[in-house]
């Protein structure tokens, strides 16, 4: 027997209809998206579907026991200016006095790995998305703004009383990109319309519009260097302890807290070092969200906030502003 709502547990992620589902989001996107991978380990777990996702089940009844495989890095270019080097004539990047590539490290994440995140990731979904809130509400509405706290990426969900429900069955994985951008867009916007006055201690007044011949505002963007490759798996593992409700079986999170939590091939160590050295990471030894991980959101847009600088024009004398971050 299937169920509609799926929720943190060993027996459910062991489920054939939740793997199923599973391998289907993965395999598509790796066939389709994924420039590097191992398609003939597609072909090859394809052929014996069954036997692929009984092995995985039985793994994931002793979490206890899971090992992820390692990662391998695949440095991938960034957007850079190349030239040829007046001197020696070789091809390189061209900021002065500059040889090192820009790079991101793409990681090939083996198809066993890529299956039992998805499948934990379709577990965990209503509890995550319902918790950062409702991207389909309007932005016009402070109260129904102020919950939602990110538009990256979304999963595909439908809303009730008990918060939002991932359509889990569904072919679609993410909502559309671009309807969730222009809510993150607008966001802003009308944030900035909406700021009142200040009294001098910094407090919002309700009731007294702002003057718009003596304050400005400001809308700052800014964005997160390196983010996904400074998120610790210790992190990600606090993160999730704190999404436990009561009852909820402990060897689902005993597994999640296992299954993110990859390190590199040792092969690589040469290439993972010299990242970290490029990147200035302190530690880099350990990944929970590698780069091209299917159940990871990989375009996250900005973060965005409203800042108000009130100055005073009255006076003679030139004032600091005073700046303070409205939650937008």
């Amino acid at each position: 027997m299937t169920t509609d709502v799926l929720w943190p547990s060993l027996d459910l992620l062991t489920q054939e209809y939740v793997l199923v589902q599973a391998w289907k989001k993965t395999s598509a996107y790796i066939r389709y998206h994924n420039w590097y991978a191992d398609t003939l380990e597609l072909d090859r777990a394809a052929v014996n579907l069954p036997r692929f996702l009984g092995e995985l089940a039985a793994q994931f009844a002793a979490p206890e026991q899971w090992l992820n495989d390692p990662l391998r890095i695949v440095p991938a270019p960034k957007s850079q200016r190349w030239t040829v080097a007046p001197g020696d004539r070789r091809w390189g990047p061209a900021e002065p006095g500059g040889r090192i590539a820009k790079l991101r490290p793409l990681a090939h994440v083996t198809l066993r790995d890529q299956v039992a995140a998805m499948a934990m990731m379709l577990c965990l979904a209503d509890r995550v998305e319902t918790h950062q809130g409702d991207p389909r509400s309007s932005v016009a509405d402070p109260d129904r703004r102020r919950r939602v706290v990110s538009y990256g990426n979304r999963l595909f969900c439908d809303g009730d009383d008990e918060g939002l429900r991932h359509r889990w069955g569904s072919t679609k994985l993410y909502r559309a990109y671009f309807q969730d951008y222009r809510s993150f867009l607008t966001r802003s916007e009308i944030v900035a319309e909406q700021v009142t006055a200040l009294d001098d201690d910094g407090v919002t007044v309700l009731d007294k519009p702002l003057d718009r011949a003596t304050t400005r505002v400001i809308v700052v963007h800014s964005d997160l260097r390196q983010f996904y490759d400074r998120v610790h798996p210790k992190l990600v593992a606090r993160k999730l302890g704190a999404l436990i409700h009561p009852g909820d079986d402990p060897g689902f999170f005993h597994l999640a807290e296992r299954l993110l939590n990859w390190e590199w091939h040792p092969n690589d160590a040469a290439d993972v070092n010299g990242y970290a050295r490029q990147a200035k990471l302190s530690d880099f030894s350990r990944v929970a969200l590698p780069q091209n991980l299917r159940s990871r959101p990989d375009s996250l847009p900005t973060s965005r906030c409203s800042i108000s600088i009130r100055r005073s024009v009255a006076r003679s004398q030139q004032t600091l502003p005073r700046v303070f971050t409205c939650m937008t």
